[in-house]
């Protein structure tokens, strides 16, 4: 057990660090994630949805295709993290309607909710029945490692597209990449995360 979540704090330790180091950067082109949003939903043949900004929670998940939406962070915001992770989202949306094999936004979203309830039980369990704390933690582990090649699916696009947007200078595709591998293993990060985001009061992610 202890080695175990020695790796997911090593996870998360090299998620922030990848985070942390490429994404305080503003780009240089002053560009808003709402507006990389338009054009990864525009590259990939969404122009008739729109890029909205959301408060807390409040989100229609029956638009379809109809929008996108972005908390208002990333709606508004210019760091490498807002660009990644704007076109992250974006990239998230575009592959939810084009194959039968991705589950709908809202579904994954729930998803999202429960793992994070059992994270949660998991550390509460753990001081006092650690093999039920472990169970917790390697159910959600597991979901994580089947959802993996998708994230990176998602990465992958995410960066080619911002490549090929010429916005962005050789430095800061360097450092979006380095973004883009710390979106990728959230997933993975989420353990010791949903402690993290207690004190640091991090805004959600659509998507992510």
């Amino acid at each position: 057990m202890i080695f175990f979540l020695g790796l997911l704090f090593l996870i998360f330790f090299i998620q922030n660090r990848f985070l942390e180091k490429n994404g305080k950067f503003s780009n240089r082109r002053s560009l808003t994630g709402a507006e990389v949003a338009r054009f990864v939903l525009d590259a990939s043949g969404l122009k008739q949805t729109s890029v909205d900004c959301f408060e807390k929670d409040h989100i229609d998940f029956r638009s379809g295709l109809e929008r996108l939406y972005l908390d208002r962070k990333l709606y508004e915001g210019k760091t490498l993290l807002d660009v990644a992770a704007s076109a992250w989202t974006a990239v998230l949306k575009t592959k939810a309607h084009q194959s039968t094999l991705w589950l709908p936004l809202d579904f994954k979203e729930k998803i999202w909710k429960i793992n994070k309830a059992i994270i949660w039980t998991g550390w509460i369990l753990i001081p006092f029945f650690p093999p039920a704390g472990l169970a917790a933690f390697l159910f959600v582990f597991l979901i994580e490692i089947l959802d993996f090649p998708a994230r990176l699916e998602i990465g992958q696009q995410a960066l080619l597209l911002l490549k090929h947007s010429r916005n962005f200078e050789a430095d800061e595709i360097a450092r979006l990449k380095g973004v883009i591998r710390g979106l990728e293993l959230k997933g993975f990060a989420r353990f010791f995360g949903v402690v993290s985001d207690l004190f640091k009061g991090k805004a959600r992610v659509y998507g992510l």
